[in-house]
């Protein structure tokens, strides 16, 4: 997984030795693989969760599913809520809170980017290939290939089917 990590960031291997030492971007991504191994093996969790916290001011749930591909360009004040579920190749800027609803968390598909300062709330999922634009307030669901923005969010543009 990390390695599509790597790919997805466009990070070279000094640049990766560097991540394991300098609290870069990178460096929290790795930290969330680190706890979501820990998770797996039903290990502590806790310096992982203490770490990503104190150093990156991220704030990571129990049970959160991310697919391959994470990349955070400024991790800093991100949340992510207990079971929520994030897709592949998703790019997540800072500030960004995915909020529980009642039994509600937000579902988030693979090809999304997330602007900057976004809130979910539980019943904001958004399918394939979205664009979130900053300061958006997602409170309901979205379908594939879409641009949102808006508080609350809502379509502000269809994009055509991409297929890769």
């Amino acid at each position: 997984m990390i390695r599509v990590d790597r790919a997805f960031n466009k990070v070279t291997r000094i640049s990766f030795v560097k991540a394991l030492i300098v609290p870069n971007s990178f460096n929290a991504v790795i930290w969330i693989r680190i706890y979501q191994w820990l998770e797996r093996m039903h290990l502590p969790t806790f310096i992982a969760y203490r770490y990503l916290y104190h150093v990156h001011g991220l704030e990571m749930a129990k049970r959160v599913k991310i697919g391959e591909g994470l990349r955070l360009s400024h991790p800093r004040g991100v949340l992510f809520t207990k079971g929520m579920e994030i897709g592949n190749r998703v790019s997540i800027y800072g500030n960004v809170r995915f909020t529980r609803s009642w039994n509600h968390v937000p579902k988030i598909g693979s090809d999304v980017l997330v602007g900057d300062s976004v809130v979910f709330t539980g019943k904001g999922d958004v399918g394939d290939h979205v664009v979130i634009g900053a300061g958006s307030v997602v409170t309901a669901a979205f379908c594939d290939n879409v641009v949102i923005a808006g508080n609350p969010a809502r379509i502000i543009e269809e994009k055509e089917d991409s297929t890769d």
